[in-house]
């Protein structure tokens, strides 16, 4: 801890798991961690994340206009009833 905040970061052999471009191996240890690779990969990440929102929200947009068509119908029908 530094001043009562925590240290914010990566562990090199994480990221190495995952993106291992990112990580300079001396031997067995990792020796450096080059975040240009973490930001495309993690940009990457949030675009895929987006594009799935965007799925989402057409299926709820379509699923939303089933419900009031079918309240429409169910009115009608109860109006014929009448």
């Amino acid at each position: 801890e530094h001043g009562g905040c925590e240290d914010i970061g990566f562990i090199a052999e994480e990221v190495g798991e995952i993106i291992p471009e990112a990580v300079s191996w001396d031997g067995e240890f990792a020796d450096s961690l080059d975040t240009k690779p973490i930001i495309a990969y993690l940009t990457r990440a949030v675009q895929c994340q987006q594009d799935e929102i965007e799925i989402m929200e057409k299926k709820l947009d379509e699923l939303f206009e089933e419900i009031v068509e079918e309240e429409k119908t169910e009115e009608e029908s109860a109006g014929l009833d009448e």
